[in-house]
């Protein structure tokens, strides 16, 4: 796995208890060289983490209200790829063939955030990586079935096509119906990949919710471009949610 940074003008800083991002024209690299053959030896912790945050940066470029038409092609192969390889590179390390193919999907994830950007999920990723200096990968793949789950409102029929890019069969479904389908594909993935589908299970104290929201409110720039708005009191709800999680 990889993150797809090397295709983006953006890098994530932690200091103290405080996360955030830092876009610049100046971080885009000129030239990026992506050799699978040095993801070989990643651990499956990393793997899962790095390409979970993959799979984040392409279905929040599709969720974001700064989706395009480039964009959103290159965010829908991402997720074909990474879907249909990151098990398999998890249980895998060695395997070569799905090294490539998620290095490849990584790529187009970060391209599809460098042509529109990442939204509500990465903002609630920042709300509680600092409490307990979790891996940014893993907080983007906590967070990720839960803003797919709370933007299903304004945009079913995107995450309907989600759905289908992530390989279930959703014909004759509704939009909605269907987009639950891409929520439940994304938990189970995680729940694969050895990630916790609670907040409760990082041991992290019901009463820290309050703060999570308040960091999560601090990510404006995110919050604005997410398709469903976000206030403070509705960001507390969906940690409620995350708090006690998918069964």
């Amino acid at each position: 796995s990889g993150t797809g940074s090397e295709a983006t003008a953006t890098l994530v800083v932690t200091h103290k208890e405080m996360k955030t991002g830092i876009t610049h024209p100046f971080i885009m690299p000129d030239t990026a060289l992506v050799d699978p053959a040095l993801t070989l030896s990643l651990p499956q912790r990393v793997t899962a983490n790095t390409g979970m945050d993959a799979l984040s940066h392409a279905i929040e470029a599709y969720m974001s209200q700064k989706n395009n038409t480039f964009a959103d092609a290159v965010a829908l192969q991402s997720m074909r790829l990474i879907s249909d390889n990151l098990r398999l590179a998890y249980a895998q390390g060695s395997n070569i063939e799905a090294r490539a193919h998620m290095a490849m999907g990584s790529m187009l994830g970060g391209l599809s955030i460098a042509n529109s950007s990442t939204c509500g999920g990465h903002a609630l990723a920042y709300g509680f990586a600092v409490m307990k200096s979790l891996p940014h990968g893993f907080t983007c793949a906590m967070a990720l079935p839960f803003i797919m789950e709370y933007n299903m409102l304004a945009i079913p029929e995107r995450l309907a096509d989600v759905a289908e890019a992530l390989g279930e069969d959703t014909s004759g479904m509704g939009p909605r119906e269907a987009a639950y389908e891409a929520v439940n594909a994304v938990a189970r993935l995680n729940h694969d990949l050895g990630i916790p589908l609670s907040l409760e299970e990082l041991e992290i104290k019901h009463d820290e919710i309050p703060k999570m929201a308040d960091e999560t409110m601090r990510i404006g720039r995110l919050l604005s471009i997410n398709p469903r708005s976000m206030n403070r009191d509705e960001a507390v709800r969906v940690f409620e949610r995350m708090w006690h999680g998918f069964e």
